[in-house]
């Protein structure tokens, strides 16, 4: 994990974001339902987070969700299957 992703999950703790590492499915298109990682936070001039950097599994590309386009995953079904 790089400092950014530290500084990120240190800051979302008191933001009540997600931090990075967290497993999120896509609800827009043309991802909508696919799964993905939450790399990093998209800050705005304050408060939290306004959107991530997310990387999808499936096609392995990156890609910026606001936090109203992803739903966090329970623990079970973000298992690779």
């Amino acid at each position: 994990m790089g400092v950014r992703q530290i500084l990120d999950a240190l800051l979302i703790v008191a933001d009540d974001g997600h931090a990075p590492g967290t497993r999120v499915r896509l609800l827009r298109d043309p991802h909508q339902g696919r799964t993905a990682t939450i790399m990093g936070a998209l800050w705005g001039p304050s408060g939290p987070p306004v959107g991530y950097e997310v990387w999808i599994d499936e096609v392995r590309t990156a890609l910026s969700a606001r936090s109203d386009e992803l739903v966090v995953l329970a623990d079970q079904e973000s298992l690779p299957r």
